[in-house]
């Protein structure tokens, strides 16, 4: 390990206005623990970007006896992690250790490993991590580490795309080398990161094209086909979440496997369906786009997030809100907007039919607001009555529900 330095005299004392946060490092340092903060947050005190979780390494208290006192303090507090316990409370991760440079060798890379001791405020950085900041580098603080967590993969990712840094050379062909590795870990920790990045990176087209590269979606997914455009496509999104990015990703795989895809990845079943009707609805609402009408515009917006299918196809065909066509979808949609919100709602159900099991719910709602748009009933008086004989109709309950 590279020589250690102590740089708290060159430093003023990092000041954290969390009530909770400095309630638990007083109970601490009360206890005869030594607190450290390190990880994102000190990376990106010195970039000057404001974080605002917290990982703190505890030393000089034992983890059993640590979590008694945080969860005498703070009933909600808790554990996760199997491998590495950490007791979690709210945006604060707590872990506890023996050695400090054997913690320091196991963390990521270098610029996650700079620390700051809560109780002397002094920085410290064995690992050199202050210079890769400056420089703009990623680098392993140990190239077994990889191996050791392929996720640390996608945190490389994450930080060369959202900092706009490079990765060291040897980190790079380390990380290179171990994308098979992604294959053993487990689906829900290979989403969090997925929706880590597509949440946080602004230059998402940046990160989509380094996992590529890396063959990241081929490891992961079946007959995946990347094409340019799709890159092209992220770079013109307006309006980012999960399931658009997603949509865009497998934009130009085969529909009939992309369930099949996405359960590779996530459980999700709602993610699941908000990304295969944006997939499968692009095709009518480039119908509506090419010759309006408005019973079209009522099949899109029952079937799908209208908001999120417009993103969509703006973005995979490079059209903005002043072309003249997504005007006039736009306007009518505006116009009609009131009379395309669901009339009978969730809270109706529960207000007038407690005693109804509610996995039912979604399907009465969806049956009720087909009725709406096909002018079956325009008051809430007149979508009660109906709402009443549907749930009281038997041949509709057993076969409609």
């Amino acid at each position: 390990m590279p020589r250690g330095f102590i740089i708290g005299e060159l430093m003023n004392n990092l000041k954290i206005n969390n009530l909770k946060f400095n309630k638990i490092i007083n109970l601490i340092i009360e206890n005869n623990g030594i607190p450290f903060l390190t990880g994102g947050y000190i990376r990106d005190y010195f970039l000057e970007i404001k974080e605002k979780d917290y990982d703190i390494e505890v030393y000089n208290i034992t983890f059993n006896d640590l979590y008694s006192l945080l969860k005498s303090l703070y009933p909600k507090t808790k554990i996760v992690g199997k491998k590495y316990p950490i007791i979690l409370l709210d945006n604060i991760e707590i872990s506890t250790n023996n050695n400090i440079y054997n913690s320091i060798n196991r963390r990521d890379f270098s610029i996650n490993s700079i620390y700051y001791n809560l109780k002397t405020n002094k920085f410290i950085d064995f690992s050199n991590g202050l210079i890769d900041l400056k420089n703009k580098i990623i680098k392993l603080n140990n190239l077994d580490n990889i191996k050791k967590d392929p996720i640390r993969i996608f945190r490389a990712v994450y930080l060369y795309s959202k900092y706009n840094f490079h990765i060291d050379s040897k980190t790079a062909k380390t990380i290179k080398n171990s994308v098979q590795l992604i294959k053993t870990e487990k689906k829900e920790r290979i989403f969090n990161e997925f929706e880590k990045i597509f949440n946080n990176v602004d230059n998402i087209s940046k990160a989509i094209k380094y996992l590529n590269d890396l063959k990241i979606f081929n490891v992961l997914f079946s007959d995946f086909n990347f094409k340019n455009n799709i890159l092209f496509s992220l770079n013109r999104l307006k309006k980012k979440n999960t399931s658009i990015i997603l949509a865009i990703l497998f934009f130009y795989t085969d529909k009939k496997i992309l369930k099949n895809n996405l359960k590779k990845i996530t459980n999700n079943k709602t993610l699941f369906n908000n990304i295969y009707s944006l997939t499968f609805y692009y095709s009518h609402f480039n119908s509506l786009y090419n010759n309006f009408d408005l019973t079209k515009l009522k099949r899109i917006v029952i079937s799908t997030n209208f908001d999120n299918l417009l993103t969509l196809y703006s973005a995979i065909n490079n059209i903005n809100s002043n072309n003249i066509k997504i005007k006039k979808i736009l306007n009518n949609y505006n116009m009609k907007k009131s009379d395309l919100s669901p009339i009978i709602q969730g809270k109706d159900l529960l207000k007038y039919y407690p005693n109804l099991n509610q996995k039912y719910y979604g399907k009465i709602l969806k049956i009720l607001y087909n009725m709406q748009l096909n002018n079956l009933f325009n008051t809430h008086l007149k979508g009660l009555e109906l709402c009443y004989k549907l749930i009281n109709n038997r041949y509709i309950f057993i076969n409609k529900i």
